[in-house]
């Protein structure tokens, strides 16, 4: 493993920030394919700084469900964050990307998708099938589960044929009970 000092690197300030920048490394290192919802979380886990406050990010991927890029799109209070659609719109569209998975944290605990955060993938879903690219989940991660919207039907596609969204449930991942999943530690 490499050598980090706080000269290099000032934000490293614990060992849960020199555990993140060493995972993030990793995986910058030896690109991982995303397989399933389970895979996505662990692989955007580490990007999660504050557990006090939600925090939204999008993994870019290509069509083999290799990350491209994680782009951070906002930061919030413990129970919302607010986004700008344009600016992931933009953000997606210079990754190169074809298709992403969306990720934010719930501070509180509840690893459940809230009306809002069924609204704003909807959004995110209209805007970004706009431009061809697909949103394949949006994963709610908490301290010690975590919940994919894919694998409960609640991710609609996109028809580019209407412009509209199809709420039939899609098979993205492989389908799981309808329950939290609990972290391997």
């Amino acid at each position: 493993m490499q050598r980090i000092s706080h000269r290099v690197h000032p934000s490293l300030h614990s060992f849960r920030d020199v555990a993140r920048f060493s995972q993030i490394q990793k995986h910058k290192e030896h690109p991982v394919q995303l397989r399933n919802a389970e895979m996505c979380c662990e692989y955007i886990r580490p990007l999660f700084s504050d557990p006090k406050r939600e925090e939204f990010y999008m993994i870019a991927m290509n069509d083999d469900y290799v990350p491209l890029k994680e782009i951070y799109i906002a930061s919030g209070i413990p129970n919302r964050v607010q986004f700008d659609t344009h600016k992931l719109l933009r953000d997606a569209v210079a990754s190169q990307c074809t298709c992403v998975v969306l990720a934010h944290n719930h501070p509180s605990g509840l690893a459940a998708a809230s009306n809002a955060d069924l609204l704003a993938t909807q959004a995110i879903i209209l805007a970004l099938g706009q431009v061809g690219i697909d949103v394949l989940d949006h994963v709610i991660l908490t301290p010690t589960a975590w919940f994919s919207m894919a694998e409960h039907g609640r991710v609609p596609q996109y028809n580019p044929g209407t412009g509209q969204l199809l709420f039939a449930a899609r098979a993205t991942w492989p389908m799981e009970p309808e329950k939290p999943k609990q972290i391997k530690r």
